[in-house]
């Protein structure tokens, strides 16, 4: 904030008061150590100083003042003479104006009726192209053959002599599929999307139908041992238009149900862990059947997913595989998560992990890798596993087993501190021994750990500390014995 300077003379200046930002509130309040008086008394002088610069003003330029009255005679004729040409030129220029709104109005018209008729074309040829996108597929597919052959038949023979295959045949249709949809999009709203809805349903229906058919019998070919260059070309080109069509997971299902399962429904049995609990892992030996058919049988598949479609979304070895992996163990071998048995469950949850992590081993990158660890069914499967229960279980046995060492009072107090130091040395080995030890519980483990060396120390201060009560006692016995003695002897001698 700017604020004005008090004069050293005068309280009252001409240029503060004629200045474009002159307010009377700043100039007042900046003057506040003057009184009313002196105010008003400086207000009036500058007052009687313009009057007389007035006064001075006038009869200095009398002369003119006098002749201005003169001067202005006849004015207002000529002001007359001048309104009538300046109103033609007004009119003139309305009229103008108007011509130039109406050509610009009439443009405007124009241009948007241009507009309409553009965006008008561009809905027709899109219409258009949906009309013989969906007509194109529908002969791919041979849906109304008879209707749009003679129309493709020109075409065909422009491409080239027709390709037999199947398998290619639906690629073809998959590739212009897309192209329907993508144009489909474009135009959602239009009636004649609504009125051929039903129309590119079939068409969906039925290529999903001819590609489940194709890759089925690709399969069944893979299956029966028959890997020919055709079959392997089938198997190709069927994953291949799952990928354009963004229907991936529909090919990884198929794969699941019609090939992976027929090969684990052989190898998932209840009753081959029927002796589980002799010598013989008979899951190990369940886990690596499982293995043998990841890399025989089910190579051919994984090598077309992760070398011939690399980049493409395919995870058979998680949403095939491992689905109904854990799937089949949860409802035929669900007995291997009883944690009832220590040593048994221990084996099992042993076995599991070794065959998980040769499964990882499998995977083609580590992005794969990743999945398969963060895939629900992973997380569901590892939670079955109850390693708190299997804890609580060894750690009640081992808890009994010091216990019992340590309070026997059948042993001499040499013989018992010797014992209670070796079950202690080999029950905290145990622990840590690959029969019991288990690496998602190694946070337990090591507490545990810590509670027997805890146990041990006050055992052992207990001991230590009846031991010196025993060694004082007896010198304490022996000093009085031997000063019975000699007080004996003294009587005798007297």
């Amino acid at each position: 904030m700017v604020s004005v300077k008090p004069l050293p003379n005068h309280a009252v200046e001409r240029s503060e008061l004629i200045a474009e930002e002159f307010d009377p509130d700043r100039f007042l309040s900046s003057r506040r150590h003057l009184g009313l008086e002196r105010m008003k008394v400086e207000l009036n002088t500058h007052l009687k100083q313009l009057k007389a610069e007035l006064v001075e003003l006038i009869n200095k330029d009398y002369q003119d003042f006098v002749n201005l009255s003169t001067n202005l005679k006849g004015v207002d004729k000529d002001i007359n003479e001048l309104k009538q040409p300046l109103y033609k030129i007004e009119n003139q220029v309305k009229d103008a104006r108007h011509h130039f709104q109406q050509v610009i109005d009439s443009l405007q018209e124009q241009l948007q009726y241009r507009t309409q008729l553009r965006d008008k074309k561009a809905v027709l040829k899109l219409l258009l192209n949906i009309h013989e996108s969906i007509s194109k597929v529908e002969y791919l597919l041979d849906i109304n053959t008879e209707i749009v052959q003679d129309k493709y038949k020109m075409v065909s023979q422009l491409s080239g002599e027709q390709d037999s295959s199947v398998g290619k045949q639906i690629e073809r249709a998959a590739i212009e599929y897309n192209q329907m949809q993508h144009l489909v999009k474009r135009g959602k709203d239009l009636a004649f999307i609504k009125e051929n809805e039903w129309r590119i349903t079939r068409i969906k229906d039925t290529l999903e139908q001819k590609l489940y058919k194709t890759l089925n019998t690709a399969l069944l070919q893979v299956r029966a041992g028959e890997i020919t260059r055709s079959t392997k070309q089938s198997l190709v080109q069927c994953l291949r238009t799952y990928t354009l069509i963004d229907q991936t997971k529909t090919g990884e299902k198929i794969i699941r149900e019609q090939f992976v399962r027929w090969y684990l429904d052989k190898i998932i049995q209840p009753k081959a862990l029927q002796n589980n609990k002799s010598e013989e892992n008979h899951l190990a030996e369940m886990y690596n059947k499982i293995i043998v058919f990841v890399t025989t049988d089910l190579q051919p598949i994984l090598d077309i997913t992760q070398k011939t479609l690399k980049g493409s979304n395919y995870e058979v070895l998680v949403n095939s595989l491992w689905i109904e992996v854990t799937e089949k163990i949860g409802k035929e071998c669900k007995m291997i998560f009883a944690p009832g048995q220590t040593s048994v469950f221990h084996k099992n949850y042993s076995t599991t992990v070794s065959f998980i992590s040769n499964l990882e081993g499998l995977c083609h990158s580590r992005k794969s890798m990743i999945y398969l660890r963060h895939h629900p069914s992973y997380i569901e499967f590892m939670k079955k596993w109850q390693l708190p229960v299997y804890f609580q279980l060894k750690f009640r046995e081992i808890v009994v087993r010091i216990e019992e060492v340590l309070n026997d009072k059948s042993q001499s107090q040499e013989e018992n501190i010797l014992t209670g130091t070796k079950a202690t040395i080999e029950i905290i080995q145990q622990c840590w021994s690959d029969h019991v030890y288990l690496y998602g519980l190694a946070h337990r483990f090591y507490k545990l750990t810590l509670q027997l060396l805890k146990r041990y120390s006050i055992w052992a201060r207990d001991i230590l500390q009846n031991a010196n009560n025993s060694t004082k006692a007896k010198l304490h016995d022996n000093v009085t014995n031997k000063h019975a003695g000699a007080i004996i002897n003294n009587r005798e001698f007297k």
